[in-house]
């Protein structure tokens, strides 16, 4: 089950709002055993995934409560939990037992971005979008990230890409001026 971090909108409790943005009317409990018998049906744990933790309303909603939720699950050996949320935010957001690893329940990783495969990544960018530029591969350390480097995609989309470096206020405005 996947939920972006936006549908937590307050500070009321994680699994009620989970609840009610699935549209289930019945008890959290119910829903999590019957998840886990279907995870030990098929043979494979169960994902709840809640993505993007830090865009929630309320970030310290999860400093308050993110072991709590994941405690809930331990009677649970069929379902796993797994919450994303980016590095600017993460002290904001994850409790301080995780982010220092001092919590051996949680395992964390890293996303890096394309790193290594950053011109082919630009490449295949570039042509999906058909974008024409005279500086072929634009190498900026910004295009490591996959999110930003769709955007600027988009923003250029069937275009041709200046010279130079590339402000996201412009990139945003290019964006605001084709949905308009």
């Amino acid at each position: 089950l996947l939920r972006l971090g936006e549908y937590f909108r307050d500070s009321s409790d994680p699994w009620q709002q989970f609840k009610n943005n699935i549209g289930w009317d019945g008890e959290i409990d119910t829903l999590l055993l019957l998840l886990d018998a279907w995870g030990d049906r098929i043979g494979y744990p169960v994902l709840i995934y809640i993505d993007a933790i830090n865009e929630s309303n309320d970030r310290k909603l999860w400093q308050a409560s993110l072991n709590q939720v994941a405690g809930r699950l331990k009677k649970y050996p069929n379902i796993r939990f797994l919450v994303s949320c980016r590095s600017d935010f993460i002290k904001l957001t994850i409790p301080d037992s995780i982010v220092e690893k001092n919590n051996p329940e949680w395992s964390t990783y890293r996303l890096t971005g394309f790193e290594q495969n950053l011109f082919k990544a630009i490449s295949t960018y570039f042509n999906h979008y058909h974008i024409r530029t005279d500086h072929f591969p634009p190498i900026f350390e910004e295009f490591n990230n996959p999110l930003f480097l769709k955007t600027v995609c988009e923003a250029y989309r069937d275009d041709h890409l200046p010279a130079g470096t590339i402000a996201l206020h412009e990139v945003m405005k290019r964006i605001i001026e084709k949905v308009v």
